[in-house]
């Protein structure tokens, strides 16, 4: 099976992957605006697992990369409220514009089942 998982360069995410890629092929988005490369280092040569450096405001990474996932685990986003208080509309465009733009390419590219966190 083959899965992305957005923001897998986050805490979350990053150990998300580590359990999906010792059976499926996992595939990570992240820009690292808040995830750390230092959480996927051990990853980045893993047979299993491709790391992508890229935004998922970026429709046209998703629609090349979302075809053939069986699965997208949605972690991307900027959870800072000191940062949303202070840039609003960067955290709109990641929060909500990104989420919009996972889910619309996620349907578009026949993805199954995208799975985000309940806020």
């Amino acid at each position: 099976m083959r899965y992305i998982v957005t923001g897998g360069a986050g805490f979350i995410g990053s150990n998300l992957v580590d359990t999906l890629a010792q059976h499926h092929d996992v595939v990570i988005i992240d820009n690292l605006a808040t995830g750390r490369r230092v959480n996927i280092e051990h990853l980045l040569d893993h047979p299993r697992v491709t790391f992508i450096e890229g935004s998922i405001t970026d429709l046209d990474l998703l629609m090349d990369t979302f075809p053939g996932a069986d699965g997208i685990f949605h972690q991307a986003a900027i959870p800072s409220v000191p940062r949303s208080v202070k840039d609003p509309l960067a955290s709109n465009e990641a929060n909500v514009t990104g989420t919009v733009s996972v889910l619309v390419a996620a349907k578009d590219c026949g993805v199954p089942a995208v799975v985000a966190p309940h806020a």
